[in-house]
């Protein structure tokens, strides 16, 4: 049976998903962690900052979200994971 999944290629993948490839656990433990934290997270700062009466908050938040260091962490994980984040409609 071994024979025919190297055969296939079949064999790696089984390795991977059987967890015997420990990188590749943790990178899917990692990328689901970020979707399941900063998606919402994002939505409830978007949330607070609209219902305040300062706008303060609202242009750092802003400039937060524009900065170069989120638009690359948004992209890898859009790369990685097929993330969609949806930038704050005007």
């Amino acid at each position: 049976m071994n024979d025919i999944l190297n055969l296939i290629g079949l064999d790696n993948v089984l390795e991977i998903l059987q967890g015997k490839s420990g990188v590749f656990v943790s990178i899917l433990v990692t990328v689901g962690a970020l979707r399941l934290t900063i998606k919402p997270l994002l939505s409830v700062l978007h949330s607070y900052t609209e219902k305040t009466p300062t706008k303060v908050d609202d242009e750092f938040l802003t400039k937060v979200e524009n900065s170069k260091v989120l638009k690359i962490i948004f992209y890898l994980m859009d790369l990685v994971a097929s993330i969609k984040i949806v930038p704050k409609s005007k």
